[in-house]
């Protein structure tokens, strides 16, 4: 159904939040242009407090078993822009408690970015849920000075931080990361991840990182639950990459040169593989993951996605 409404909203508050309005039957675009509040500021982080939109939709031809990944159909939630590095991808369905970070660069003009939410007339869909968001935007500033946070590198938990600066620095992620999680313990969860019934979208390629402190060897990972498309008995590696037909590249999650609880090594992980073990990644670099999914989707392939607990390791025999 065509939208009939358009509402824009303008901020550049350093820390600003968003709260869906009351949507009409007829469906609305509702855009959000934040500008940032001084040129220091060189990352924004969106906080899905609340984030509900339709769920995303597949198509599967009658005579074949194979169609196009899943994807926003409906509603969905895009970030445009300028910017520099990684575009943030285009989101719907079930996403509390997600987070992205976009980059801006004053000194290459980037003095902001566009969130906008595309919602489908309800009027005659009524079995779609009810679309709601509050995002929290936060810019954070970024200065060419050396650190001075030496605690952040010895204390288990957050210092009490008196600057913005300060408390700015926790939060920076680093660059080409998605998402951050700078936290010594926490949880990671696919996109629509929906209480693990899924499903996540298709044609996604994107890093989630972690804050290395000096005394960090590596990453502890246990899954409450596992499910990426597999074609193979096998699951992990070059197995995760095997398809039977199309275009697609395969799904795998992947920790660099990780190890199981098992005894397994493997880089690319999929289908359950992950469900019943501890694996541990102990990279000498950046601690990061990344996700990648196809554009293809079988009828029988449970595409359900991830969650996964995590403990930054300081003892890594």
């Amino acid at each position: 159904m065509r939208l009939i409404r358009h509402m824009l909203f303008m901020t550049n508050l350093k820390t600003a939040s968003f709260t869906n309005p009351t949507i009409p039957d007829s469906g609305v675009e509702c855009s959000y242009i934040v500008e940032i509040n001084n040129l220091n500021v060189c990352q924004m982080r969106i906080d899905f407090e609340v984030f509900s939109l339709s769920l995303p939709t597949t198509t599967i031809d009658a005579t074949t078993t194979t169609g196009p990944g899943y994807e926003c159909h409906d509603d969905a939630f895009e970030i445009t822009g300028d910017l520099p590095g990684d575009n943030v991808p285009i989101l719907c369905g079930e996403n509390v408690n997600q987070h992205v970070y976009v980059r801006v660069n004053a000194s290459q003009n980037v003095r902001g970015f566009q969130m906008q939410f595309r919602i489908v007339g309800r009027g005659n869909r009524p079995t779609l849920q009810q679309p709601s968001w509050r995002l929290k935007v936060t810019q954070l500033e970024c200065y060419n000075m050396p650190r001075k946070f030496k605690e952040i590198a010895i204390l288990n938990t957050v210092p009490d931080f008196k600057l913005t600066a300060d408390r700015d620095e926790y939060l920076i992620a680093p660059p080409g990361c998605l998402q951050y999680y700078p936290d010594r313990s926490g949880s990671i969860e696919s996109f629509n991840y929906n209480r693990g019934t899924g499903p996540y979208l298709g044609n996604l390629l994107y890093a989630m990182c972690f804050r290395r402190q000096q005394n960090i060897c590596g990453i502890r990972f246990t899954a409450s639950t596992f499910q990426i498309e597999s074609e193979t008995n096998g699951e992990n590696d070059g197995d995760c990459q095997v398809i039977s037909s199309g275009t697609g590249t395969g799904d795998y999650l992947l920790l660099p040169e990780a190890q199981s609880s098992e005894g397994t090594r493997a880089s690319k992980w999929c289908g359950s593989s992950m469900t019943t073990q501890i694996v541990a990644v102990m990279p000498p670099g950046p601690l990061y993951i990344h996700f990648r999914s196809d554009d293809l989707v079988k009828d029988a392939a449970r595409e359900l996605g991830f969650r996964l607990n995590y403990n930054l390791m300081s003892n890594c025999n």
